[in-house]
Parts: structure tokens; sequence; C-alpha cells
């Protein structure tokens, strides 16, 4: 038998683009506008799987799409759809760790991609979207802890 979740655990919650790019300075070297390249994804199509290296951070602009958590389980399916202005993949790419989800598209999708590197060097010139952006992966964390917590 499979156990399939429909999640809406916070430790599964959207994160989305207005906390990455909304306080951007006009000082900056590298502009968001300049690193942010559109991709199509055809419907079914897989934009990531867990296990690989992350080399995007992905925002869904159009279309529809779902997260996958624990995708080799054979007993426990857990998913969530992808909502619009998610950004995916964030907290891999700033560890540099293997995606831990599948993300697929359900429909057609648009998405808006940043690389890896020109993410990294973007968050080193605009302290304040990191420090920001560490208070919210310091918050998810909490908040994950709380969720998994046997007490």
């Amino acid at each position: 038998m499979i156990l399939e979740i429909k999640s809406n655990l916070e430790y599964f919650s959207p994160f989305f683009a207005d906390a990455l790019f909304s306080v951007a300075t006009s000082e900056s070297a590298i502009s968001p506008a300049c690193i942010k390249r559109t991709k199509e994804f055809p419907e079914g199509s897989r934009l990531f799987a867990a296990g690989e290296t992350p080399r995007y951070i992905y925002r869904l602009i159009k279309g529809r799409g779902q997260l996958q958590l624990n995708p080799e389980s054979k007993e426990i399916n857990i998913s969530r759809l992808i909502v619009p202005n998610e950004v995916l993949g964030f907290t891999e790419a700033i560890l540099n760790l293997p995606y831990q989800t599948n993300a697929g598209a359900i429909t057609s999708c648009i998405c808006e991609c940043i690389t890896r590197k020109d993410l990294v060097g973007f968050l080193h010139e605009e302290p304040e979207i990191c420090f920001r952006l560490a208070r919210r992966l310091a918050a998810n964390l909490q908040t994950s802890a709380k969720v998994f917590s046997y007490q």
C-alpha cells in the first residue's frame, strides 16, 4: 500500500521571489534582470530531480508544477503543487548540495532561471538581501525542527 500525502506542511512551504530581489540596490554591479533567463518546460517534463547537482534556481512564471519529497520511496509519496512566483532549488543552490526533491511540469510551464554562479555573485553584491534570506532559511530550519520533532 502506498501512502500519498498532499502536503501543506510548513516545512514544504513555498519560497517566493519577492523575498529574493525586492531590495536590490542601484549600486549593485549585478542586476537581477541581467542574470535571469526564461525557459519553457513542456507538460510532463522535469525541471530537476532529487540527487542532481544544482545548476539553477527556478521561479515559476506560468503553468502548474509539482514538487515531490522522498520521490524514491515505495511507501510514502509527499507532494504539493508549485505556485506562480515560487522559487525552487534555492537552498540546494546556496549550499551546493544535490536537490532534495523532484520538480516537474504538470502543464506547460515558463520559468525564470538563474544559474548558481550568478546567484552567488548577486548575493555577494547585495548584503541586505543575503541577510534577509539567511533569516528566512533559519526560520525554515526552525519550523522543520518543530514539524519533525517527537515532542
